[in-house]
């Protein structure tokens, strides 16, 4: 009897020592859980405190709408070449300064609606234009000429065939 109450009490001592043992088990576990996520946090942090200390430029304002249109016009056409070339830091996720980019750029196309143009295309063009406006301005003449007749004491006649009509 004294034998089995002894080993009833070295039981018990055991099982309170797992269960201290698998509570402070639990215990760290929750803690590195817990000390993990706010070292992720005050990384987090840093990074933003130096990426706001690094760029020292004012953000200019982008209307909601501006945002929203912009995300629907590309959701569906986005690239895989695209995501493949976003940096390590932001891991795929879009970052602020990228959406003023885009946005700014799609203003600048929407505002002067340039394309790249070489210059022999320009000079092509300016050739071009100079020659249609001495044929417009010949045709012109013509015209005039055609539809009335100039006297020479400097008036106007009508043409014979503007009399018949």
């Amino acid at each position: 009897m004294v034998a089995k109450a002894i080993e009833d009490q070295v039981k018990e001592k055991e099982l309170f020592k797992e269960n201290v043992s698998k509570t402070a088990r639990e215990i760290a576990d929750r803690q590195t859980e817990v000390l993990f996520k706010e070292i992720q946090k005050a990384n987090a942090e840093r990074s933003v405190r130096e990426k706001d200390s690094k760029s020292s430029k004012v953000t200019p304002s982008v209307d909601e709408e501006e945002v929203v249109a912009l995300v629907n016009k590309y959701r569906k056409g986005a690239s895989s070449i695209r995501n493949l070339e976003k940096s390590s830091d932001t891991k795929g996720h879009v970052t602020e300064d990228e959406v003023v980019e885009v946005i700014m750029n799609l203003r600048k196309e929407n505002v002067t609606g340039e394309v790249p143009v070489s210059k022999e295309e320009v000079e092509l063009y300016n050739k071009e234009i100079s020659v249609d406006e001495k044929v417009g301005h010949k045709r012109c003449n013509k015209k005039e000429l055609s539809r009335e007749a100039v006297s020479s004491d400097g008036t106007d006649e009508e043409s014979e065939s503007e009399k018949r009509l």
